[in-house]
């Protein structure tokens, strides 16, 4: 704009309040304004189109910055992110390792307790059985002593009574168990025992030597000395127990073997 020094003013000119010049003047007065307004609005719009111009460009490039300040902002994020989650995951990793590596220490450690333990009672069981075992085997022997035993008695006592049912054949054992323990004596016997043993006695002219009647005595007979003082038992039990008696230690000695 073209100021003017006076009172009024035309469009921006101010004119003076005195005179006016003629009017080719104010043509020409007209036509530089507005001459210079067309410079001045194609000044201001070159002003503005480059004003937009550098706005744009700024924009665009504050765009540009901002764009690649928010990928480097995102990377970097995304960088930390993935850091933090590995230092993270290398700790769980680390404490899952170190909790794996406790709990399998503290199996192995039950495992070998209970190792030990199984051994021990094993040990233990093995031992008992072993006892057990002698022992059951003691006792079968000791049963099959008894039984055998048992039979023998039983042998013995049927062939010692079918010896002494003999009167004959009893008599000559009493008759020996006599010449054996002393002349004077007295033969204490059953009644057939005793006939059998008055008649062999006078065959063999036998003296000192007395038949007693005595049903007590059973299958078999016994000697009496010194007055009855001392009596040697030759009755069927007595006999068998003898017999038994010194054939057990033989018996024994075939079941052991």
């Amino acid at each position: 704009f073209v100021r003017t020094e006076g009172p009024a003013h035309v469009e921006g000119i101010e004119v003076s309040g005195s005179a006016h010049k003629g009017s080719s003047d104010g043509k020409k007065r007209k036509e530089r304004f507005l001459h210079g307004r067309k410079s001045t609005i194609s000044d201001a719009k070159k002003a503005s189109d480059g004003l937009l111009l550098v706005w744009y460009n700024g924009i665009a490039n504050f765009g540009g910055i901002m764009a690649e300040e928010l990928q480097q902002l995102l990377e970097k994020i995304q960088h930390d992110g993935v850091e933090k989650a590995n230092a993270e995951a290398a700790t769980i990793l680390a404490k899952a390792k170190a909790d794996a590596a406790a709990i399998l220490k503290d199996a192995e450690s039950k495992a070998a307790a209970l190792r030990a333990q199984a051994e021990t009672d094993a040990k233990a069981f093995e031992e008992r059985a072993q006892k057990t075992i002698s022992q059951a085997a003691r006792d079968t022997v000791l049963e099959v002593k008894d039984a055998i035993g048992r039979m023998l008695e039983k042998l013995l006592a049927k062939d010692v009574a079918a010896a002494l049912a003999d009167p004959s054949e009893a008599a000559k054992l009493a008759l020996a168990a006599v010449n054996e323990l002393g002349s004077n004596a007295d033969v204490a016997a059953g009644e057939k025992l005793a006939a059998a043993l008055k008649a062999q006695l006078a065959a063999d002219a036998k003296a000192g030597v007395k038949v007693v009647l005595d049903e007590s005595v059973g299958t078999g007979f016994s000697i009496r000395l010194d007055g009855g003082r001392v009596e040697h038992d030759f009755s069927e039990s007595a006999i068998v127990a003898a017999l038994a008696k010194r054939l057990r230690p033989d018996l024994a000695k075939l079941v052991n073997a």
